[in-house]
C-alpha cells in the first residue's frame, strides 16, 4: 500500500462509509482480487495478502451492505448506470488462477454475484509461469531451505550482491523486473526448481475447459495482456501488440460476449495514444488499478486492489473514499495522460 493510503488506513475506520460515498458522488466501484485460499500456494505467498474463503465471503457480505453487485453488461448502458439509485460494484480477478474455479466461483454463484476473470493468454492451460510467480516460489525456497543446501555464491553473483543474507536476497528476487526475468530462470536452475514440473504438478492456472465452464455459468472473461509484462518497460508499439494479441486470441478461443481489457500491474504512465489504440480493438471497457479515480475517456475505469493489506474490505473502501475526498478540493482525482 502506498504511503498516503497507508497513513489514512490508520484513521479511516473512524469515518462512516455511507456519507463518504454520498459526498464523493462515486457510486460505482471495481474491487479486484487474485484468489482466495486457506493456504496460499508458494507462487502467491510473497506477493499478496490472499484472503481465505471465509474472509473473502465476509468481504462480500460487507460490501453488499453498501453496494449492489452489478453485471459487467451494465457498462454497455451508461444511461442505466446513471439511473442507479444504490451504489454498485463490479468484481474482478486477475491472472486466471485455479483458485477461481475451486474456491471463488462456488461462493459467487451461491451469492448470485457476477465477476470478470482477466486472463493472460500465455499462461492458460499452464503453459508458462508469470515472472513474479517464479520470484515468489524462489523466495519460498530460499526462506525454507537450510543454508548448506542453497547455492549462495551463485545466487549473489546473479543478483550482484556482496554477501548472502536471506532476507535481502528474497527482497532482491522479488524486485527483479520483467526485462531481467532471465535472472529468475538462472536462479531456478541452480536451486533445482523445475518450472515445467511445477506447472504440471501444481497447475496454478485455469484450463480451457474450465474457462468455458465459467462462461457457461454467466461469468465474464477479459484480456490481461499476453504474458503480464510491466507496460512501462515496453515501448508503445510493444504495448499495443500486447493488448491486441491478448484480445484477439481470447476472441478466437472463447468468443466472449464483451471485449474487456485490464492492464497488468497498472496503467499509470501509459499515454493516451496507447489507450486510444486499445479502444481501436472494439473494447467495451478497459481497467487500471489506481483506486477511486476519474478518467477523461468514457469506458475507462480504475479498480481498487484489495489484497495489498490485511484490512477488512470496509476499511479498504473507507481509505479509498477518504483519500478521494481529501484530494477533491485540489482537482487531483482525474488522471492525466
Amino acid at each position: 500500500m502506498e504511503a498516503p493510503r497507508h497513513i489514512l488506513s490508520r484513521i479511516s475506520s473512524l469515518f462512516p462509509l455511507k456519507p463518504m460515498i454520498s459526498f464523493s458522488g462515486q457510486k460505482l466501484i471495481f474491487p479486484v482480487y487474485h484468489a482466495a485460499s486457506e493456504n496460499p500456494p508458494a507462487h502467491l505467498k510473497y506477493l499478496y495478502r490472499i484472503r481465505s474463503p471465509k474472509e473473502f465471503e465476509k468481504d462480500l457480505d460487507e460490501i453488499c451492505r453498501f453496494f449492489e453487485p452489478l453485471s459487467p453488461e451494465i457498462l454497455r448502458a451508461p444511461g442505466k448506470l446513471r439511473r442507479q439509485k444504490k451504489p454498485g460494484f463490479i468484481l474482478s480477478f486477475d491472472d486466471g488462477l485455479r483458485e477461481i474455479k475451486e474456491q471463488v466461483e462456488p461462493i459467487l454463484t451461491r451469492k448470485g454475484i457476477s465477476a470478470i476473470f482477466f486472463l493472460n493468454n500465455a499462461f492458460i492451460d499452464n503453459k508458462a509461469l508469470f515472472f513474479r510467480y517464479k520470484a515468489s516460489v524462489l523466495a519460498d525456497i530460499i526462506m525454507n531451505q537450510s543454508s548448506d543446501s542453497i547455492p549462495e555464491a551463485e545466487i549473489i553473483h546473479i543478483l550482484g550482491l556482496g554477501k548472502f543474507e536471506k532476507e535481502r536476497v528474497v527482497r532482491e528476487i522479488l524486485t527483479i523486473s520483467y526485462l531481467h526475468s532471465s535472472k529468475l530462470d538462472a536462479i531456478a536452475e541452480i536451486c533445482n526448481f523445475d518450472i515445467s514440473d511445477y506447472l504440471h504438478t501444481k497447475r496454478p492456472y485455469l484450463e480451457t475447459g474450465e474457462i468455458i465452464e465459467l462462461q457457461n455459468k454467466g461469468f465474464h472473461i477479459g484480456a490481461h495482456s499476453y504474458d503480464h509484462p510491466v507496460f512501462t518497460d515496453l515501448n508503445e508499439e510493444q504495448m499495443k501488440f500486447e493488448i491486441t494479441a491478448s484480445i484477439e486470441d481470447l476472441v478466437l478461443r472463447f468468443n466472449p460476449p464483451m471485449r474487456l481489457f485490464a492492464f497488468p500491474f497498472t496503467d499509470g504512465g501509459i499515454s493516451h495514444r496507447v489507450i486510444e489504440s486499445a479502444f481501436g480493438n472494439k473494447l467495451d471497457a478497459i481497467f487500471g488499478t489506481a483506486g477511486i479515480k476519474k478518467e477523461k475517456q468514457s469506458a475507462h475505469y480504475q479498480r481498487i486492489p484489495v489484497e495489498k493489506s490485511a484490512s477488512s474490505l470496509t476499511n479498504v473502501l473507507k481509505t479509498e473514499y477518504l483519500y478521494y475526498l481529501l484530494k477533491a478540493p485540489f482537482g487531483r482525482n482525474t488522471l492525466k495522460r
